[in-house]
C-alpha cells in the first residue's frame, strides 16, 4: 500500500514536470528568451534608455511592451526579415509599433503595416519596408547632413523657447506643404532633404531636430477640423519648455498653406499654434488619445503672451502696438501679429486698425522713428485675420 502511494506521488510529480516542460516549449517566448535571441545575434539590448525623456510613447508601454520596443529598436536598422519578441496582445503590439515609429523619426524605412507570426516557442514580429537597406543608409546620411545645415544658425545656448521658435519658423520657411500619398512626404527625409512634406513630415522633423537641441517633444496624432468643417487625419507636436508641455502645430502655422496670403517667403510663418494649451488648440484639433492633452494646461508660453501681443482690450492694443511696430521696422520685419482675448476686443481692433485710420497713424509714427532705409509705405496695408483665435496680422509694403 505504501509503495502504491509512493508510486502515485512519483507519477504525479513526473507528470507535473512534463506539463511544465511542454508549457515552456509551446507557450510563447518570454521577454528573457526574446532578449537572448537578439543578443545571440550580437545585438546589445539595454535594460532601459538613458534618453527615456525623449521617448514619450515608450514610457507608456507595459513592461513586456518596453522589452519588445527595445529589441525592435536594436534590430530594425539592419532590416531583418523577422524579430523574436515577447508575447503581446494585438493591441499591445500595435502600441509598441506606433511607439517605435513615433519616438524614432529616423526610422523612416518602415511601412505602416507589419505581420506577426509564431514558430515553435518563439513569437516573431515581421516588419515591412518601403526601401532597401542600402537606399536607407544613403537617405539617412543625407538627412544627417541636412539637419546639420538646418541647425547651423540655431541658438544652441538659448532657452528652450528660443530653440523651439527657431525650429518652428525654419521648418515653415524651408518647406513646401505636400499633398498626396508619396512615401517620403510623411518623413524627416521629405522635410529636411526634399523640403516637401505634409503634417507628419513637419511633426516628425520637429521631434528629430529639437532632440538635437536638447528639447523634449513628441508627435501627436489626431484629427484636424478645417475651416469648412471637414475633418482629416492630422499630426502635430507636444513640446516641453522648462518642464511644462505645450501644443505646437507647425502645419497650421504655415500661412502659405492655411491662408494663401501671397506674401513673401518670410511672411509665411504664423505663430497662432505655437505653445497653446489643450483647451485652446481643441477648437479645431481632436486627439486620438485624449490623455495626451490633460497635462497641457499652461498658457504662459503662448507666442502672443510671450511677446506682449495678447490683448484684453482694443485700448491696450493701441498703447502697445506703436512700439512693437517701430521695433518690427527696425528689425527688418514685414508684418506684425496680435491676438485678442475676446470677440469684442477683436472686433474693435478690426474696425480701428483695418477699416479705420488707427494703424496708418501708428505706421506714420514708426516710420518717423526709424532711419530712412527701414521705412515702409503708409499708403496701403494688407492683412490676414483668424476669427477662431481672434488674431490680426498686418503686412507692411
Amino acid at each position: 500500500m505504501m509503495k502504491d502511494k509512493y508510486f502515485r506521488r512519483s507519477l504525479a510529480a513526473a507528470l507535473a514536470v512534463l506539463v511544465i516542460a511542454l508549457l515552456w516549449f509551446f507557450l510563447p517566448v518570454s521577454g528573457g528568451l526574446a532578449r537572448h535571441a537578439a543578443e545571440s545575434k550580437g545585438y546589445k539590448v539595454p535594460s532601459d534608455y538613458l534618453d527615456t525623456r525623449y521617448r514619450t510613447y515608450y514610457q507608456g508601454l507595459s513592461n513586456s511592451g518596453k522589452e519588445a520596443y527595445r529589441i525592435l529598436v536594436a534590430e530594425l536598422p539592419d532590416f531583418p526579415e523577422r524579430v523574436a519578441i515577447p508575447l503581446l496582445r494585438s493591441s499591445e503590439l500595435q502600441d509598441v509599433y506606433s511607439a517605435v515609429s513615433y519616438d524614432n523619426p529616423e526610422f523612416f524605412f518602415l511601412a505602416y503595416d507589419y505581420s506577426y507570426s509564431r514558430s515553435g516557442a518563439l513569437n516573431y514580429f515581421e516588419p515591412h519596408y518601403i526601401m532597401s537597406r542600402a537606399e536607407y543608409q544613403n537617405k539617412l546620411a543625407a538627412v544627417r547632413r541636412a539637419a546639420s545645415n538646418f541647425l547651423r544658425g540655431a541658438p544652441v545656448n538659448g532657452s528652450d523657447y528660443d530653440k523651439e521658435l527657431y525650429v518652428h519658423d525654419n521648418l515653415v520657411l524651408k518647406n513646401t506643404y505636400a499633398e498626396g500619398d508619396q512615401d517620403m512626404i510623411y518623413t524627416i527625409y521629405g522635410a529636411l532633404v526634399n523640403n516637401y512634406c505634409n503634417c507628419e513630415g513637419y511633426s516628425r522633423s520637429a521631434v528629430y531636430l529639437l532632440k538635437k537641441l536638447g528639447v523634449r517633444s513628441c508627435v501627436i496624432p489626431g484629427t484636424a477640423i478645417r475651416r469648412n468643417g471637414s475633418r482629416s487625419n492630422h499630426m502635430w507636436n507636444k513640446v516641453w519648455l522648462n518642464g511644462s508641455p505645450y501644443m505646437m502645430d507647425i502645419t497650421f502655422d504655415d500661412y502659405r498653406l492655411v491662408n494663401g496670403s501671397g506674401g513673401s517667403a518670410t511672411d509665411g510663418v504664423s505663430h497662432i499654434y505655437l505653445n497653446l494649451s489643450w483647451n485652446d488648440i481643441s477648437r479645431n484639433h481632436i486627439l486620438d488619445d485624449s490623455a495626451q492633452g490633460k497635462d497641457c494646461t499652461r498658457e504662459d508660453m503662448m507666442y502672443f503672451r510671450k511677446n506682449g501681443m495678447y490683448f484684453s482690450t482694443y485700448e491696450e492694443a493701441k498703447r502697445v502696438v506703436p512700439g512693437k511696430t517701430k521695433q518690427a521696422l527696425q528689425d527688418g520685419k514685414t508684418s506684425i501679429e496680435m491676438r485678442f482675448s475676446s470677440s469684442l476686443a477683436y472686433s474693435q481692433a478690426r474696425s480701428g486698425f483695418l477699416q479705420g485710420d488707427d494703424f496708418y497713424e501708428i505706421l506714420d509714427g514708426a516710420n518717423a522713428a526709424v532711419e530712412p532705409s527701414k521705412r515702409v509705405s503708409n499708403k496701403r496695408i494688407q492683412y490676414v485675420t483668424d476669427d477662431q483665435y481672434y488674431v490680426i496680422r498686418i503686412y507692411f509694403q
